[in-house]
């Protein structure tokens, strides 16, 4: 076992090149699938889900029962009903959405998010905007209705009530998507692939070449294989 460890590490040593190449192209691609997407906004609520009479029942049962509530209403979110009484509500929306009823619900669930703290009934939404102040007007029209409207998603009746517990959070720059996060991703991917190409194939290599010029002329060639180029000018070609 100590001994396959070794040849690992060994394989690894040797052919640490190839895991910076693979590590340097992922993080390439992974930047570029970062800069052509649009910067978005991101704008918060909190809503609390209150169930009247829960006095007669235990924690427990009380606390199930604000979980089943909250779950509904945050699934209800993103359906076509709730997404037109939305644009109804009155706020200053773009609808910006495609008239294709499968792509406009696609949009808007990149567009919404929920997600509920267990066992409170605390609902938290954040929605995301290219427009720092739709982003704002979409949260806001967005908990309107689950305040207003929510006894036509679940059979409680008035006996749940929705309230907002604070104002709007907007960020002030865009939180989407995350730069960092994407290249840090990127860098322990292309590591662990890397590491993983060294076991497999300890014998292939990679290179990398950055051309300083269209017209390159070889300088030599070892074992079939070129190890640097020069362009006309004489300059060197960068090559990892």
């Amino acid at each position: 076992m100590e001994q396959n460890n070794l040849n690992i590490w060994q394989i690894i040593t040797k052919n640490w090149r190839n895991i910076i190449s693979i590590t340097l192209i992922m993080c390439f691609f992974a930047s570029i699938i970062t800069i052509v997407q649009p910067l978005k906004y991101r704008s918060t609520m909190n809503l609390l889900v209150i169930q009247e009479g829960k006095e007669s029942l235990d924690y427990y049962t009380s606390s199930k029962s604000a979980q089943y509530l909250s779950d509904i209403l945050t699934q209800v979110i993103y359906s076509s009903s709730f997404l037109d009484n939305v644009m109804n509500s009155g706020f200053r929306i773009d609808d910006n959405f495609s008239q294709d009823e499968q792509k406009r619900k696609k949009q808007w669930q990149k567009t919404v998010e929920t997600k509920v703290l267990r066992d409170t009934g605390i609902i938290t939404i954040d929605a995301y905007s290219v427009k720092r102040d739709q982003a704002e007007q979409i949260v806001q029209a967005v908990s309107y209705i689950l305040k207003t409207k929510h006894t036509i998603y679940h059979g409680s009746g008035n006996k749940v009530k929705v309230t907002i517990i604070d104002q709007p959070i907007t960020s002030n720059w865009p939180v989407k998507p995350n730069i960092f996060a994407n290249l840090a991703l990127a860098f322990v991917s292309g590591l662990i692939i890397g590491t993983w190409f060294c076991y497999l194939f300890p014998e292939a290599k990679i290179h990398i070449n950055f051309s300083l010029g269209k017209n390159k002329k070889k300088k030599k060639e070892e074992n079939g294989e070129p190890d640097a180029y020069f362009t006309e000018d004489g300059k060197e070609v960068v090559e990892l």
